[in-house]
């Protein structure tokens, strides 16, 4: 429907992802002793949930979205454009993403796909360094202009 209402853009996307503390009790679907094994094991392998979403660009509207167990988001973002991407019928989608989603994987499989990604570059290495890569540190907020200045 938000497509036929011309809603979406079609052509910027931001993905991002949220964790949720599964809030199961355990207590009153576990109740016989011989299952203190099973109790112990489960802790273990319930874990927190990893919620994603694609907004699109326009009037910021989701457009997909999905749930994992995941512990990072590290390989969300080429599932989440893939979605997005068919949800919109675009040729050349561009999207947003924190240093969450950097993996090298996942970027190069979103080029091959047509898919440019801006992603914010972790400062934790090396590979950081050079002239074309910045950290977030490098730019500079003047308040009276209340924008970011690129180094």
């Amino acid at each position: 429907m938000c497509k036929e209402l011309a809603l979406f853009g079609g052509e910027e996307v931001a993905v991002d992802g949220s964790f949720f503390k599964a809030n199961a009790n355990k207590a009153g679907i576990y109740t016989e002793d011989k299952l203190n094994k099973q109790l112990a094991y489960l802790d273990k392998k319930i874990a927190d949930y990893n919620a994603q979403i694609a907004v699109d660009g326009k009037h910021k509207l989701i457009i997909a979205e999905a749930v994992t167990q995941d512990g990072n988001d590290a390989h969300q973002l080429v599932p989440m454009l893939e979605k997005a991407q068919y949800i919109l019928q675009s040729a050349d989608l561009t999207g947003f993403t924190d240093r969450g989603y950097y993996e090298g994987s996942q970027l190069m499989a979103c080029e091959a796909q047509n898919m440019t990604v801006y992603a914010t570059i972790p400062g934790t290495s090396k590979a950081t360094s050079g002239p074309s890569r910045f950290t977030r540190e490098q730019f500079k907020y003047p308040a009276e202009q209340d924008c970011y200045v690129c180094p």
